[in-house]
C-alpha cells in the first residue's frame, strides 16, 4: 500500500490532465461549429495545437532534464489554463488560433513533466502494476471529462461549461504542490545524440506514429461524426464516454495483469489490426448501437496499444535521461496526428465526416500486418526475450 501511495499525487495529475483534454477536444469542435467557423478551419485549428507542440517536444524535454519537473509543470499548467480562458471568454477564429497556441505549449510541458517524474519514481522496469494503473487513471479522465460536459452542456452555454473546465486546472495546481517531483539531472548533448541514433529507439518512435494518426482524425472529426452522422445529442456523446471508459479501464487492467513480455510487440500488433479495422467501420455507423459496438472494439485495441507502448518505455529509453525520451516519444504521437488532423478537415464532407474513418482505417491495418510480419525481430531488438515474466 505504501508503494501505490508514493505514486498517488502522479495518478490524479494524470487524470485531472486528460479529463480536462477531452472535456475540451470532444465539446469544442461542436462550439466553433454552433459559431458558424468552417470545417477546414476547424482542422487548421487543431493542426496549429499539433505543430506547435511538436517543435517544442524536444527542447521541453531537455529544459526538463536541466531543470527538473517541477518548474516546467508549473509553466505547463499555466499555458493550458490561457488556453482555456482563450476559448470561454473569446469566440472568435483567431482568437481560438491564440488559444490552442498556449495549449500545445501547456500541453508539452505538462505532460512531458508529468511523465518524466512518474517513469523516475518507478522501482522495477518489469513491474507493470503501477504503469497499468497510471495509464488507468488516464481512462478514466477520458471517461468523466466528456461526461460532464455533456450533463453541463444541458443547463449552461459552452462558454460557461469551459468556465467550469478552470476548476479542474487549478486542482492540477493544488497536486503539483503536494507533489515530490524530481530535481535536474546531469547530462551532457551528446548522451541525447546517442538516444536518437539506438536502432531500438527508432523503431519505438515508428512503431508508436502508426497508432497515434488516428488520434489526429479523432480531433477534428470525431464529435462532428457523432453530431451530424449519427445525430447523437451532447448528452449521449457523454454517456459513450462513460460507456468507453469503463471499458477500457477494465480492458487495460486486464491485459496488464496477465500479458507476459515477450508478448508485447504481438499484442501491440493486434491491438493496431483491431483498431484500424473499427477505425475504417466507425465511418458506416449509422446508428447509436453500430456506433457504440464498432467503439468498444476500436478502443479494445486502443487500451492494448497505449498500454504496450507505456510499458515499452522502460525497455527502451535510458532513465537517467527521460525528459529528452518523453519529449521523443511525444514529438512521434503529435508528428503522426498533424497530417490526420488537417486531411480529416480536407476530406469532411458537409454533414458527412465518415471518409477520414475509412482512410485512416486502412492505413493502421496496413502497417499492423508489417508489424506482425517482423515481430520476432523486434521482440529482440527491444530486449524482450531477455525479460519473460512481468
Amino acid at each position: 500500500m505504501e508503494n501505490y501511495r508514493k505514486y498517488l499525487n502522479y495518478y490524479i495529475l494524470h487524470f485531472l490532465y486528460y479529463f480536462h483534454i477531452w472535456f475540451l477536444m470532444i465539446y469544442f469542435p461542436l462550439y466553433a461549429k454552433s459559431l458558424d467557423i468552417p470545417d477546414v478551419n476547424i482542422g487548421l485549428i487543431f493542426t496549429l495545437f499539433n505543430v506547435i507542440s511538436l517543435i517544442t517536444m524536444l527542447p521541453f524535454g531537455i529544459l526538463t532534464d536541466y531543470l527538473g519537473s517541477r518548474k516546467i509543470i508549473v509553466v505547463g499548467a499555466i499555458g493550458i489554463l490561457l488556453w482555456l480562458a482563450g476559448i470561454a471568454f473569446f469566440d472568435s477564429f483567431l482568437f481560438f488560433l491564440i488559444a490552442y497556441f498556449f495549449g500545445g505549449i501547456g500541453s508539452v510541458l505538462f505532460l512531458i513533466s508529468l511523465n518524466t517524474a512518474f517513469y523516475s519514481a518507478l522501482d522495477e522496469q518489469s513491474n507493470t502494476t503501477y504503469i497499468t494503473l497510471f495509464y488507468i487513471c488516464a481512462t478514466l479522465g477520458f471517461m468523466v471529462g466528456p461526461f460532464t460536459a455533456g450533463i453541463l452542456t444541458k443547463y449552461f452555454e459552452y462558454p460557461q461549461v469551459f468556465k467550469f473546465d478552470i476548476l479542474i486546472i487549478l486542482l492540477i495546481f493544488i497536486f503539483i504542490y503536494k507533489s515530490q517531483l524530481p530535481q535536474k539531472v546531469q547530462f551532457k548533448i551528446s548522451d541525447y545524440l546517442q538516444d536518437i541514433k539506438n536502432l531500438k529507439v527508432i523503431l519505438f518512435i515508428l512503431i508508436t506514429a502508426i497508432f497515434y494518426s488516428h488520434y489526429g482524425v479523432e480531433q477534428t472529426s470525431y464529435t462532428l461524426l457523432m453530431k451530424n452522422n449519427i445525430k447523437l445529442t451532447d448528452v449521449q456523446i457523454g454517456n459513450i464516454f462513460i460507456i468507453l471508459g469503463f471499458w477500457i479501464a477494465a480492458v487495460t487492467l486486464i491485459i496488464g495483469k496477465i500479458l507476459k513480455t515477450k508478448y508485447l510487440v504481438l499484442a501491440y500488433a493486434f491491438g493496431l489490426i483491431l483498431c484500424g479495422v473499427f477505425q475504417f467501420l466507425t465511418g458506416y455507423s449509422e446508428q447509436f448501437y453500430s456506433f457504440i459496438i464498432c467503439r468498444l472494439l476500436h478502443t479494445f485495441g486502443d487500451a492494448v496499444c497505449t498500454l504496450m507502448l507505456g510499458i515499452l518505455v522502460t525497455f527502451v529509453f535510458n532513465k537517467n535521461r527521460l525528459g529528452f525520451s518523453f519529449g521523443f516519444f511525444l514529438m512521434a504521437q503529435l508528428a503522426a496526428s498533424i497530417p490526420f488532423s488537417y486531411i480529416s478537415g480536407i476530406l469532411s464532407k458537409k454533414n458527412d465526416y465518415s471518409m477520414p474513418f475509412y482512410f485512416n482505417g486502412i492505413f493502421i491495418i496496413l502497417l499492423a500486418f508489417v508489424i506482425l510480419i517482423f515481430r520476432k525481430k523486434l521482440r529482440l531488438i527491444f530486449g524482450l526475450e531477455k525479460n519473460k515474466t512481468r
